[in-house]
């Protein structure tokens, strides 16, 4: 009975979540336009009228544009340091004494650049 409920919870939460991003599209779309400011308060003051968002929705949804972002962010700065971590960690097993490149190596620069090219492409959406 308690996942029933859960479920029908979730499901509403992301039908509002559908309707303010919808709320919120048509102020982003009038903002936007090229327009003189009285046209755009005009059009602002009939968009309040109409859809009525308060504090709450619009902290929902910067919070919910926010989010990702910052999970990209870690995620891409956690992968950057482990991967310069295992590149500049001695390699106790298969040491020969030379200075080869081994697969540690490898692996740790592919992490690396796969962290910078998170971050890289999380600032170019921006």
């Amino acid at each position: 009975m308690g996942s029933t409920l859960h479920k029908e919870g979730a499901e509403s939460g992301a039908a509002s979540n559908k309707a303010i991003v919808e709320d919120i599209k048509s102020f982003i779309v009038t903002a936007d336009k090229e327009q003189s400011r009285e046209e755009l308060l005009d059009q602002f003051s009939d968009l309040l009228a109409v859809h009525q968002l308060d504090n709450n929705l619009s902290t929902k949804y910067l919070k919910s544009q926010r989010l990702p972002k910052l999970a990209r962010t870690v995620c891409g700065l956690l992968l950057i340091i482990a991967g310069f971590g295992a590149i500049s960690m001695p390699s106790v097993l298969f040491h020969t004494g030379s200075d080869t490149l081994i697969v540690k190596d490898v692996l740790g620069a592919i992490a690396a650049g796969t962290g910078v090219w998170m971050l890289w492409k999380l600032e170019i959406k921006q």
